[in-house]
């Protein structure tokens, strides 16, 4: 018997005890929480028109269930009904655990380098994934130089200007060559702490996948300021561990490129979710600004290096 008939053409919902509602993200999507006898799962309902889009992206996550990592992986794709209206679903696995940056603030040093470089790890096999022919030919080089060139046009139209922007600007005409012959593979597409979670204090979970793209392996870095700016040994850790402690001589240099670029979007990317998100951005580039003295330099400065707990 369906004990919750607002929802109609889902089988599992039929083994449900509770459907509880989750309201933190930034997609459109509506989730929840499904809780049966023996487990719990993740449901995300998109609208119908998207159809196309989220079917090649559940797709696309298929090999997830290959890897054997913590992280959310696809089991259902099809359509049902949400209160009298269609929506495509995806069922995903549940991973268990407490919001990252919540758990992180409460562990020693130590700790929470052994989550990133647990993070590091992940990241490495996500890369893994193999990918189909149409993303392996991607010209990186002309994709992202692009990227840059929009990136510099909206930050100059912004009514909002981002605080040094003819330094950040100057790093990356300085340094665009290092976008030449760069590798492409799959892409998390939001890497950063908000997506993860902590389980017992010391198995990290990586969730939302809903941005997932393909693209320069060292690209999933660029969202690393906001791991940097909650723990310094969280994001020395992630790096450390991709790179199994040797990293290679070039990465700063692109990871500095890439975050550049990500300031000069910021800006206007806020301004559409109002007055707070903008501030959030602007206190983002001045600490980001600050880390690299205004892009002098491209090793941060929370970068640790080989980390002594």
């Amino acid at each position: 018997m369906n004990d919750h008939p607002e929802f109609l053409n889902l089988n599992i919902i039929e083994k449900c005890t509770h459907v509880i509602p989750i309201s933190e993200g930034w997609s459109g999507d509506l989730k929840f929480q499904l809780v049966t006898d023996q487990e719990s799962y993740l449901l995300r309902l998109t609208e119908k028109d998207l159809l196309a889009k989220k079917k090649e992206q559940f797709n696309a996550l298929l090999p997830l269930r290959e890897l054997g990592l913590p992280v959310s992986t696809p089991l259902d794709f099809g359509i049902c009904q949400y209160r009298g209206q269609d929506y495509c679903y995806t069922l995903l696995s549940w991973v268990p655990g407490q919001n990252a940056g919540d758990a992180l603030r409460g562990m020693a040093a130590d700790s929470q380098y052994k989550l990133g470089y647990q993070a590091g790890k992940i990241l490495k096999a996500l890369h893994s994934i193999p990918i189909a022919r149409q993303h392996q030919e991607l010209n990186w080089d002309l994709y992202f130089n692009r990227k840059l060139d929009r990136n510099i046009r909206v930050s100059g139209d912004c009514v909002i200007k981002c605080v040094g922007r003819d330094k950040i600007i100057s790093y990356i005409e300085s340094n665009r060559h290092l976008l030449m012959e760069r590798p492409v593979s799959f892409h998390h597409g939001d890497y950063h702490i908000g997506n993860m979670l902590v389980h017992n204090q010391q198995e990290l979970g990586i969730i939302d996948f809903n941005r997932q793209d393909h693209g320069d392996p060292w690209e999933e870095f660029n969202r690393i300021t906001w791991c940097a700016k909650l723990s310094p040994p969280f994001a020395t850790g992630r790096i450390n561990g991709y790179f199994d402690d040797v990293v290679p001589g070039a990465f700063f240099r692109l990871l500095a490129l890439y975050i550049a670029s990500n300031q000069l979007s910021s800006l206007p990317w806020a301004l559409q979710f109002g007055q707070e998100q903008v501030n959030v951005m602007l206190a983002e580039i001045e600490s980001v600004l600050a880390s690299y003295d205004n892009f002098s330099k491209f090793i941060p400065d929370w970068y640790l290096g080989e980390f002594d707990s």
